[in-house]
């Protein structure tokens, strides 16, 4: 009976840390995104660069990266210093990031 207790209280447990994760990524991801709007209204890319690496803060974010709509390289990006991989089914993504101006879109590798 305390095992199936104690089972339970865990997977409750995990289940909340990860929606209190995910949360937090989509608060992060909405004050990036219009922290970084009057970048891509600007056409600066050095403005946006910037302020994904303030994302350094995070240590939950990995890779971040910015792409306009209308092109197929990246306009900034971020990836945090050491010896990461990004995951293949987002390799693509990463040589080739993608923003839509109002949307940000999260992934989890």
């Amino acid at each position: 009976m305390l095992l199936m207790a104690g089972s339970v209280l865990m997977i409750n447990t995990l289940l909340s840390n990860k929606l209190v994760l995910q949360n937090e990524l989509n608060a992060l991801t909405e004050v990036t995104s219009l922290a970084i709007t009057p970048a891509l209204i600007f056409d600066n890319s050095a403005d946006a660069e910037q302020t994904l690496n303030t994302l350094k803060a995070h240590k939950n974010v990995i890779y971040a990266s910015v792409i306009k709509s209308n092109q197929q390289q990246a306009f900034a990006a971020y990836l945090r210093k050491g010896n990461w991989e990004i995951p293949e089914r987002f390799n693509s993504l990463a040589r080739k990031p993608v923003f839509l101006c109002v949307t940000c879109k999260c992934v989890n590798p």
